[in-house]
């Protein structure tokens, strides 16, 4: 049976299992710890909470103070034991202390501070942080900075010594990293901007040469999203690419509907004219209608109403209630007019009778 081990034990043994990716990471030699488990780290924990471990290969030493209150004294006893062997200290403790400055200082050596609870997951693992290659040398620094044509390395945006990925890294004053470059089709990037109207960054993303999204991505909801948002000229852009076009009807003419529903006429006629699988104007039951009635859109549902193939029945009933719940007379009193102009009978339901007498008289 293995051997039962304590909540501070599992901390130190997530932190050493981190720790030692960490030493990896920053393309140290970390061979010495081959034959370390991370349990016989946590092991120590259980005796006493102030020990160390060297890991000569890397010229390395891991202490933990794992004391409630951090006693100044214990450290600086481990630190100062260190031979020239040793070039760097990585100190991990439950609460930074106020002299913390004053440990170089006393071994004129490099020494990280880490507290417990950061070592408890590999950040540079999670999903949103993107891949690091810090950039050490002077001659990479000097190639960034022509790349940039820039004079200094004080010309780039800067980064606090206290980021988390510094400290991961150790990165001191001067030294650069290159976040790894998204993929143009990462996902939300084209409909982010297409739902903001960015013409020239959607153009940017659909033309990028290595990994562009298709202009049809999701479906086409990054259409529905232009069209909801009213956007004729991102619509247009993404109905008229060359590769992978959305279809105007696509999604069973949402994209229809989302313009409708917010009195975007441009972009419902850009839709219903598509030379080329063009939503009908009646299309899901006519809820483009109904949404453009509901809102008072007059102009959108005139046009619907008007559209010259497949226009939606303006006694299909609902468009009439919804435009007058929302008290939008002139809706419902066109939506009334084309009905006697088409010599249709309507208002034959009670309720229908009862909300139009309403409305006529608001």
């Amino acid at each position: 049976m293995p051997p039962i081990i304590s909540e501070p034990g599992r901390e130190v043994r997530r932190s050493f299992q981190v720790i030692r990716n960490m030493l990896k990471k920053r393309s140290l030699d970390v061979s010495s710890l081959d034959g370390v488990s991370n349990d016989a780290i946590a092991a120590l924990a259980e005796d006493t909470n102030v020990f160390s471990w060297d890991v000569p290969s890397c010229k390395t030493r891991i202490v933990y103070n794992l004391n409630p209150k951090f006693k100044t004294p214990d450290i600086k006893k481990v630190l100062a034991a260190a031979d020239d062997s040793v070039q760097t200290f990585i100190v991990v403790v439950r609460d930074i202390p106020p002299q913390a400055k004053t440990f170089e200082e006393l071994t004129q050596k490099d020494v990280q501070l880490f507290l417990i609870r950061e070592l408890q997951f590999d950040v540079t693992e999670h999903e949103l942080v993107p891949n690091h290659v810090p950039i050490r040398d002077a001659e990479g620094i000097e190639a960034v900075l022509a790349r940039y044509r820039l004079k200094v390395a004080t010309q780039l945006p800067l980064i606090l010594s206290s980021d988390v990925i510094a400290r991961y890294f150790a990165l001191k004053p001067m030294q650069l990293w290159p976040e790894h470059a998204p993929r143009a089709d990462c996902g939300r990037a084209l409909m982010w901007f297409a739902s903001q109207g960015r013409l020239d960054v959607v153009r940017l993303l659909l033309e990028w040469p290595e990994h562009a999204p298709r202009a049809d991505c999701q479906d086409g909801r990054v259409m529905v999203w232009s069209a909801w948002e009213g956007h004729l000229e991102v619509v247009r852009l993404l109905l008229e690419w060359p590769e992978h076009a959305p279809r105007a009807d696509c999604l069973n003419g949402i994209a229809l509907e989302s313009a409708a529903v917010n009195g975007h006429l441009d972009v419902v006629r850009l839709l219903l004219e598509w030379p080329k699988h063009a939503p009908r104007a009646d299309c899901r039951d006519g809820q483009a209608l109904v949404a453009a009635a509901k809102n008072g859109h007059l102009s959108v549902v005139r046009l619907l109403l008007e559209w010259p193939k497949h226009a939606p029945r303006a006694n299909c009933g609902q468009a009439l209630v919804e435009a007058a719940q929302n008290s939008h007379l002139w809706s419902a009193c066109f939506g009334c007019s084309k009905q006697r102009d088409n010599k249709q009978t309507y208002l034959k339901d009670d309720i229908f009778n009862r909300t139009c007498v309403h409305v006529f008289r608001s």
